[in-house]
C-alpha cells in the first residue's frame, strides 16, 4: 500500500509540476482568508483568521500528492501530528474568473470518515470583474446661449450736459471740523469659522464616514443572519451563533460558524468514536485560552480559561 501511494505521489508531483502559475485570495463564510499560490510543483495554503494569526497547511500537513488537470487542482496530505488524520484540498474553475476552494479532513483508522470541512470562494489576485452596465454615451457638448447684441433704443436721445453746463453751487466759507475724541481701535472681527459655534461642521465631517460604517456593518449583519436562517432554520439558534455562544449539542458546522476556523485542532480516534478537540485564542506555544471537545462532530464540553 506504502509503494502504491508513493507512486502516485510522484506522478502527481510530475503532474503539478506543469501547473500553471496562480495567485488567488478566498474567502470563507466565517471571514476567514485563505491566500493560495500555485507555482508549478510549489503550491501554498494560507489560512489568515479574523482574529490574528496565518495556518499553513503546508507546515500542518505532509503534503504527498499534488494534480493538477483542466485548471482544476487537488491535493493531498497526512497531518504530521497525526498520520491516520488526512486532508484533501480540491480547487476548482467556476468560469468568469471565479475558483470554488474547499478542504476536508478524514479519519484513515475509522475507515476513512469524515470530520471536518471548510470551502471558500476565490478570485484572482488584482482581477477587476467586467461591469455588466453598459458604458455611458458621451455627453453632449453643453450648449451656450448666444446673446443677441445690445439693441439702441430709436428716437431723440436726451442731450448729455457738459460739464461747464452743470450748476456749481458757490464756494462757501470752510468751517472747522469738530474735533473727534481718540478712541481705541476697534477689535478684529473673528473669521466666522472660529468661535464656539465652528464645532458643528466638524461634527458633521465627522459623523457622516462613522455613520457610513455603521451602516455597512449592520447590513453585513443583516445578509449573515438571513444566510444562517435559510442553512439552520430556526432564528432561536442563529441568534445564539451570532453571540458566539458554545452549547452542547452543538454541531460542528455550527461552531464554526459561531467561533470560525480554530487556530489548531486534536484528532484521537476510538473504537467507535471520533474525538475533535478545536483549540482557540493562542497565547503561547501550544498553550490556547479556549479548547471546545467534539465527539462524533457535535459539541460534548469546553474549557475556557
Amino acid at each position: 500500500m506504502k509503494a502504491i501511494v508513493a507512486s502516485i505521489g510522484l506522478l502527481a508531483a510530475s503532474e503539478g509540476a506543469h501547473a500553471a502559475s496562480l495567485e488567488l485570495s478566498c474567502t470563507t463564510p466565517d471571514s476567514t482568508t485563505i491566500a493560495i499560490k500555485i507555482d508549478g510543483p510549489r503550491w501554498s495554503f494560507a489560512h489568515r483568521l479574523p482574529k490574528g494569526g496565518v495556518i499553513k497547511r503546508e507546515a500542518q500537513y505532509e503534503i504527498f500528492a499534488q494534480v493538477a488537470e483542466d485548471g482544476d487542482y487537488e491535493w493531498q496530505g497526512d497531518l504530521r501530528k497525526n498520520r491516520s488524520v488526512r486532508m484533501v484540498g480540491v480547487l476548482k474553475a467556476t468560469g468568469a474568473g471565479q475558483y470554488a476552494y474547499s478542504e476536508t479532513v478524514y479519519d484513515e483508522k475509522n475507515g476513512g470518515k469524515k470530520v471536518a470541512s471548510v470551502s471558500a470562494s476565490c478570485m484572482p489576485v488584482g482581477y477587476e470583474p467586467a461591469s455588466s452596465e453598459q458604458a455611458q454615451a458621451p455627453s453632449a457638448p453643453v450648449q451656450i446661449p448666444v446673446l443677441p447684441p445690445a439693441q439702441t433704443p430709436s428716437g431723440p436721445q436726451p442731450k448729455a450736459m457738459m460739464l461747464s453746463e452743470a450748476t456749481v453751487p458757490p464756494a462757501t466759507a470752510q468751517q472747522p471740523r469738530p474735533e473727534v475724541p481718540q478712541t481705541e481701535p476697534a477689535a478684529a472681527a473673528k473669521p466666522s469659522g472660529s468661535g464656539s459655534g465652528s464645532g458643528f461642521p466638524l461634527l458633521v465631517l465627522l459623523g457622516a464616514p462613522i455613520a457610513a460604517v455603521i451602516g455597512i456593518k449592520s447590513a453585513l449583519r443583516r445578509r449573515r443572519r438571513e444566510r444562517l436562517i435559510q442553512k439552520y432554520g430556526s432564528p432561536e439558534t442563529v441568534d445564539r451563533i451570532m453571540r458566539r455562544e458554545i452549547w452542547q449539542g452543538m454541531t460542528q458546522e455550527m461552531l464554526v460558524d459561531a467561533r470560525g476556523e480554530p487556530v489548531d485542532f486534536d484528532i484521537k480516534t476510538m473504537r467507535s468514536q471520533t474525538r475533535l478537540t478545536y483549540k482557540y485564542n493562542q497565547d503561547g506555544k501550544n498553550r490556547f485560552r479556549t479548547r471546545i471537545m467534539l465527539e462524533d462532530g457535535v459539541v460534548i464540553g469546553w474549557e475556557m480559561r
